[in-house]
């Protein structure tokens, strides 16, 4: 004769395997809701329904749910700071700038801003080049030349040296891959030229173009937002 109170146990177990839940501190996140599905992680703001975070952990969501401590450090680690700020974008044409763009890097001979545009489905930081009037994104080992791009605006910002993980805690959010992955703006030295690009959470490289190829770097920094008390 089955038990009946095994096999409620397990009708149990298998609602809990099929369903999510995440606690969170009120205080902090009560204005933002967390999601999980089918192994990708997305953050977003209350009352709408696009992500301001998300990244992906493999094609099954169960090892987050089972996962250990030491797995969890694997993770893209979110502040509250970050949930309460935005970044800016504005979508510009023909090399004309507004007056706050944000400069990545440079050459001897021009300026380099941080943009954004989509390439086969992503949308892939880089860096526009007011000269030129275009913004270059780097994917698939080539460099790629936009005319319909953004420009990352606003003085909240801040360059640090990437370290770890840790170092995306703050980071800004600088487009996404096709699969869902947020990537976020870095930059590096090459060849005399400060340039920005793209960074893969889960690489540690930051990816720049660079006469006509997609180049990684170990070396690099990453682009914050900047302390609200420093603001």
């Amino acid at each position: 004769m089955e038990c009946t109170r095994c096999k409620q146990e397990e009708q149990n177990l298998k609602s809990s395997e099929d369903s999510h839940s995440v606690t969170v501190k009120s205080t902090v996140y009560n204005n933002y809701w967390v999601k999980f599905s089918e192994g990708k992680i997305e953050i977003g703001r209350k009352g709408e329904t696009l992500p301001i975070i998300s990244f992906n952990d493999g094609p099954n969501s169960k090892k987050y749910e089972d996962s250990k401590e030491k797995d969890v450090k694997e993770y893209v680690p979110v502040s509250s700071e970050l949930l309460s700020q935005s970044a800016v974008w504005k979508k510009v044409s023909g090399g004309v700038l507004p007056h706050d763009a944000v400069q990545g890097g440079d050459n001897p001979n021009r300026t380099l801003y941080v943009g954004r545009a989509y390439h086969e489905g992503e949308l892939l930081p880089g860096k526009i080049c007011r000269e030129d009037e275009v913004c270059y994104v780097p994917l698939a080992g080539e460099e790629h030349a936009k005319t319909d791009y953004e420009v990352l605006t606003g003085n909240i910002y801040e360059w640090i040296p990437y370290q770890t993980r840790a170092s995306l805690v703050n980071a800004v959010p600088g487009g996404k891959t096709s699969d869902g992955t947020t990537l976020y703006i870095g930059r590096t030295m090459y060849e005399n030229t400060v340039t920005p690009g793209k960074v893969y959470p889960w690489t540690g490289l930051v990816y720049i173009g660079h006469g006509g190829l997609e180049r990684t770097f170990r070396d690099f920094e990453i682009l914050v937002f900047r302390s609200k008390r420093a603001q």
